[in-house]
């Protein structure tokens, strides 16, 4: 699979406004030193959606990549089938999926065999529930907001430009292997805040089309905020989505109480 990506032209763009933007004298008055600063940040994303832009991949391709990146991920754990009977992990995906707008993409579910508290998804729709949060969860609506979560990172296309930076960042040729390896290397590399609470948001109207309510969401980040025992430093041992990184549990549910 080509991906056709033109590294340089860009990459000269971006090197050359951030040494604009280094080389400004401190001198400067702090008003209009704030403004050049603030115009190449502006510059740089509108460069940054050139790039992605460039390396857009199609909705086949990104499946592809997918899948390769989920046989390396089961290729180092160990799948099971079974699940707490009041959580069905099946039945939250298909009761959301009829309400995804990339209806390309090859959505699935794993649970993984693990005792660390975590979900997280990669490009092509590929979901991943460790059995420690299944096992976490006290209710079907706070599953529904985590795999609702997952599926607005793929949505929102937060995924596959996890890949498309990645390859960017590597400068190789960019064949289907070379890309299922970067992006399987991607897959720690954290999102945004910005991107986190996007997905919060979406996740939200992605369960409200599906006949739930907001309550999964503010349930489950009382479930990590409790979790933390009261401590905003204690950082609670997942890999991806709810890492420390990212907004406060505290942020997340009031943000989605006022949703």
């Amino acid at each position: 699979m080509e991906m056709h990506i033109k590294h340089r032209q860009p990459k000269r763009i971006v090197q050359f406004f951030a040494l604009i933007i280094l080389a400004l004298p401190l001198s400067l008055g702090a008003q209009l030193f704030e403004e050049l600063f603030n115009f190449g940040l502006e510059v740089l994303k509108i460069v940054d959606e050139e790039i992605l832009e460039i390396s857009a991949l199609t909705d086949e391709q990104e499946n592809s990549v997918g899948e390769g990146i989920k046989q390396q991920i089961l290729s180092e754990n160990k799948v099971i089938k079974s699940y707490p009977k009041n959580k069905n992990p099946h039945k939250a995906l298909a009761d959301l999926l009829p309400h995804c707008a990339r209806k390309g993409i090859d959505y699935d579910l794993t649970i993984i065999d693990s005792d660390i508290f975590n979900a997280y998804t990669v490009a092509g729709g590929k979901v991943f529930i460790y059995s420690a949060l299944l096992e976490g969860l006290r209710t079907q609506e706070e599953l529904v907001f985590v795999i609702a979560h997952e599926l607005a990172h793929n949505e929102l296309k937060h995924c596959v430009k996890k890949v498309q930076h990645a390859v960017f960042a590597s400068n190789i040729d960019p064949n289907l292997g070379n890309v299922v390896m970067i992006g399987y290397g991607a897959i720690k590399r954290p999102y945004s805040k910005n991107e986190e609470r996007e997905a919060d948001e979406y996740a939200i109207k992605l369960m409200r089309k599906a006949g739930y309510s907001k309550n999964g969401g503010i349930s489950f980040f009382n479930l990590l905020e409790s979790l933390q025992g009261g401590d905003p430093g204690f950082v609670i041992p997942i890999i991806d989505d709810f890492i420390s990184t990212h907004p406060s549990p505290q942020e997340r549910r009031a943000r989605i109480e006022k949703m």
